[in-house]
This record gives structure tokens, sequence and C-alpha cells, in this order.
């Protein structure tokens, strides 16, 4: 933690800045140097740091028995006791921030649009542009006001609701409500014969209900749940085990059950039970070969035995059962799996919102967009969707970043949700995703195969020229020689520090942001380049923050600006 922190000394007239490396192995009694003296500079003795400070410096060490600090380089320590040093203010916290710090430091920038606009224009007023003499010299003024900008307001997406009317169903105009699933069937329901019901949590004592529940939501929306084939609930006296430990007795009271689909419910969405790695899961991955039979896990794999699991996990901080948990699902066995939070009140539009993750997992098909919106993209249409994300501390340089690149499938029904994926590791701060159109290499497809005669690809942050480049001469040959479609390339940058308030007497949410939907295209967009703000979402907490597309390259000529900011806010949802 104070590793690379910087320091000052106090025990001298004139302070020294140091940085720390690390700390000594023994107390600042024991830990003892060759010191040669100026008198006998052949005969050097050996000294310990406290009587070294007291010859030398006259002071008597308070705390002997603490460690030093080691502010030198590797194998040539310098030791400096903890007392005489002191941290220099201002520095920067580079190291990675726990779960609960990362939540206050969310909630402490959090403003409301009330709040951040009177941060705004009181940081004007005290700035006091206008009597600066560098704005004078050049005649220049500046108004204090915020500028007004022109905005419009695009009508959210209709889904496509697969009943005996085929008919379509309009997202609802109240802000920040999206719920017309409970309407909705979807296009293709998966089936689920048999499942099971795992419960870590023990003041869980309803999960027959919540299975009864669940399988009433599946059901209504076009899927075929059966009822749950067990419910297993852990003795407490499992609870003092180790997660790893936990997991594997419970998967052992379930191998005669042979699950392939798992639902855990987890205390809270940010629960470390979800997210956070630790070395449980290298022991897990270990130790699975030892705690597994052969037989038992081929017949856990078997298509024909269960097909979900609900495990229901505690609320406990710092819980882990779902580490080791999801990676033997997911990974080790290969199940798919699904968490889920219990909710106070299990309604059905949590249920809802349940079953269309359910569904997808299993090879199901949900609602898409109506086709109606989007005849502009023609009949052969491909969206990509690619991201890098870095690793969040700034002195974290061994963590690889995460490439991402998803692709949309089986038009026109691609947008209903269907992507194909693709995740990789590379090189730390690196911004091109590497190996782009390698997955194509050796790889043709069948002969009846379509390609896609117009290409749409989203790309977040920052990119580099020869994306483009990289899209048409490569990926797109290593398909076929002569191969060249039409290209859109957009790029997303959400971490911008521009903000939109409604004026007084407008249309706006009920806390104060702007309407989902809210696009901005002139005004405060580049003149020339092709560009736009717009906020998709509904902005519930804090201060909506837009996202500004920049249409870099654009060889779709009946693509106009009104198509591609339409078919962007529809892809939101």
């Amino acid at each position: 933690m104070l590793k690379k922190v910087k320091v000052k000394t106090t025990h001298l007239r004139v302070s020294r800045t140091h940085t720390i490396s690390g700390f000594s192995p023994l107390a600042c009694k024991d830990l003892k140097f060759l010191r040669q003296s100026w008198q006998y500079p052949e005969e050097p003795k050996q000294v310990s740091v406290a009587n070294y400070y007291w010859e030398v410096y006259k002071h008597r060490l308070k705390y002997p028995n603490a460690p030093a600090l080691d502010v030198g380089r590797k194998g040539k320590p310098i030791y400096i006791p903890l007392e005489l040093c002191k941290i220099v203010e201002g520095q920067w916290y580079t190291k990675p921030l726990s779960q609960i710090q990362h939540e206050k430091q969310i909630d402490f920038g959090r403003q409301s649009p009330q709040d951040r606009r009177a941060v705004c224009e009181s940081a004007i007023a005290n700035n006091k542009y206008d009597s600066d003499e560098l704005f004078q010299e050049f005649g220049l003024s500046f108004n204090p006001q915020l500028a007004k900008v022109s905005a419009r307001l695009l009508e959210p997406p209709s889904v496509h609701n697969f009943l005996t009317s085929n008919c379509s169903l309009a997202f609802p105009s109240r802000p920040g409500s999206s719920n017309i699933f409970t309407l909705v069937i979807f296009m293709k329901g998966c089936e689920i014969p048999n499942w099971v019901v795992v419960v870590f949590d023990c003041r869980c004592h309803d999960a027959h209900d919540i299975a009864q529940s669940l399988v009433r939501a599946c059901n209504k929306r076009g899927m075929r749940v059966s009822d749950p084939k067990a419910v297993e609930k852990e003795p407490q006296k499992n609870q003092c085990f180790p997660p790893d430990e936990r997991v594997r007795r419970m998967f052992h009271f379930l191998a005669h059950h042979r699950p392939m689909f798992i639902l855990a419910v987890l205390p809270d969405k940010d629960s470390e039970i979800y997210g956070l790695f630790t070395p449980y899961i290298t022991f897990l991955c270990v130790k699975h070969a030892e705690l597994w039979s052969v037989s038992m896990v081929t017949a856990v794999l078997n298509p024909t035995n269960t097909t979900l699991m609900l495990c229901v996990i505690p609320e406990v901080v710092g819980n882990l059962v779902n580490v080791p948990f999801k990676k033997m699902c997911e990974v080790t066995i290969g199940v798919a799996s699904q968490c889920m939070v219990k909710p106070r009140q299990l309604n059905d539009q949590y249920l809802g919102n349940l079953a269309l993750k359910i569904n997808l997992k299993l090879g199901g098909y949900n609602s898409p967009l109506s086709l109606e919106m989007a005849d502009f993209l023609g009949t052969s249409t491909i969206i990509f969707g690619m991201d890098v994300s870095h690793p969040g501390s700034l002195g974290d340089v061994d963590s690889p970043s995460i490439a991402a690149v998803v692709a949309s499938k089986e038009w026109p029904n691609n947008i209903s949700g269907l992507y194909s994926a693709r995740v990789r590791t590379q090189p730390s701060k690196m911004e091109m995703i590497e190996g782009l159109y390698e997955e194509l290499d050796g790889q043709p497809g069948p002969e009846n195969l379509r390609k896609p005669q117009q290409v749409i690809i989203y790309r977040s942050t920052d990119v580099f020229p020869e994306m483009t480049t990289v899209c048409k001469e490569k990926a797109c040959e290593a398909l076929d020689f002569g191969y060249h479609p039409k290209i859109t390339f957009i790029v997303a940058q959400k971490r911008q520090h521009t903000r939109f308030f409604p004026v007084p007497n407008s249309h706006y949410m009920r806390n104060g942001n702007v309407l989902p939907g809210t696009i901005i295209d002139k005004d405060v967009c580049h003149p020339s380049n092709y560009d736009f703000f717009l906020c998709s979402h509904a902005g519930l907490f804090g201060t909506t923050r837009p996202t500004h597309y920049h249409v870099l390259y654009n060889e779709n000529d009946k693509f106009t600006p009104d198509h591609l900011q339409q078919l962007t806010n529809h892809l939101c949802y």
C-alpha cells in the first residue's frame, strides 16, 4: 500500500524527499549494517539503526521495535525509522480501491443536476474572466451564462411482440421505465425440462416459492419450464468452511441431479460474491481433478438431465462463495449459470428481466425491435461493438488489458440481442485491438453463407486511423478475395466533461435531468466533422452523462444522420 509513496524526513534542518520501496526485515534495534568511521576508515564496525541515529543525530528512537522504511534502490537499501518520516501531502493514490471505497467514491462524486449546474456557474463567477488582463488585451469578452443549445427528442423503439396479432409494442413514454416485457412473448422460448434450486442463504426459507414464481414468469413469456427437480439448502455447519469447500460439498449433493444450467441468487449486485476474483479460484481449479470423478463430470454435462439450477447465496460482506461457484459452473465443468439478487419484493417485473437473460443463455431469442424501424439497413447488415478495458489503477502496470468484440448474427433478427462474442487479453494500456481479423484465418464459412454488404462498427474511446484499413483490407479479404462491403465506423466517447441541463418550463425528468433520447447535433458540435451528443438513458441518480458519437467513416450513402442517430438510440435499448 505504501510502495512508491513519497515521504520527507523530519530530523534534518533541510528536509529531504524519498520514495518508499519497502520495509526493513528487522526492527530498528536489531537491524545492523557496517559503518565506516572517519577516524578508523579501515576498521568498519556493525551498528544498529537505532544506535546510528543516536550517535549521529542525537535522536533516541521512541519506537525501536518498529521496522524502518527502505527508501533505497534494489540491492542498496537505505533505512529511515518510521517516526522520522512524514508522508508528502497531495499525492495521488494509484492503488486499486476496495469495493467499499469504490462505492463511497461514486457516492461522493454523484451530484444532482441542480447542484452540478450551481457549481459550474459559481466557478465561472469566482474566476472573473472578464477582469483578466490577457482577455482585455486581445479584446475578448466572456459570457458568464451557460450556453443555450438546440436539442431534439428521439422516439423510443418499438418491440415486436410474437402474439397471434404479431403487433408491435412501444416502450412507455414515462422516463426511466422500460418494462414492457410483461406483455411480450419471446420470439423463441427455450425449454428447461428439469432444474434444481441451491440455497446458500440460511435466512432464505421460501426457495420453493421463488422457483414456482420463476416458472410462471418464464412460461408466461413463451418458455417451457417445468417444476424444479430438487431444492438443496446448505447445512449451517458447512458455512464455516472456505468458499471452495462449501461449493464442493454442495456439488457433491447435486451429483445425481446432473445440472446443466445454474441460477444463483446473490445478496446484492455489487457483492464480492459475484465480482471479486481471489486465490480461491486457482485453488479450486487445481483441486478440481481430485475432487470430482470423471463419471460425475460426464453426468453433469449430460444434456438429457437437469438444465437449470437456482442458487440462493447469503448477503454477507466478504463472502466469496460465488467466485468458485461461477468458476466451477462456467469454466471447469462447462455449465451455463445465471446469478440473481433476491429482491425485497419478488414481482413480475423482476422475474421478467430474469427470464430475458435465462432465455438467451439457453439458446432462445427474445423480442427484436420492429423491423420497419430499421428498414434503411437493408437485407444484409452486420453490427459490431468493440471495446478495450484497461486496469483501473494508475499504478497497475502488470495486469493486462481486456479486448472484447461482439457481432450481430442471423440478420434481420440480430436486433433481438443475438451476438457472437470474442474476448482476449493483450498488453496493458494497449488501445489497438490485437488480432482483430485472425479469428477468420483458416475458418471458411458455409458455401451458402450470405456475406453482409453493410458493416456498422461502434468503437469505444480512442481509435487509430488504421482501424478502417484493418477492417477493409485484412478482415474482409480474409473472408473472400475481392469482398468489399460498405463500412460505417462510429466512435462512442463516454469519458468527457460535457453536461446538458434542461431550461425552465421545458420537459425534463422529475429529478431535473434531460429526458432519455435527447440528442444535440449542432451549436456545440464540430463545425465540419460528423458528430453528435446523445443522452440515451434515464439518469435516475446524479447528472446524466451524454455520449459523444463521432462518425469517422461512412461509405453507406443512404445512412443519413437521422438514420444513424435513430439506430444508435434504438440499440441502447
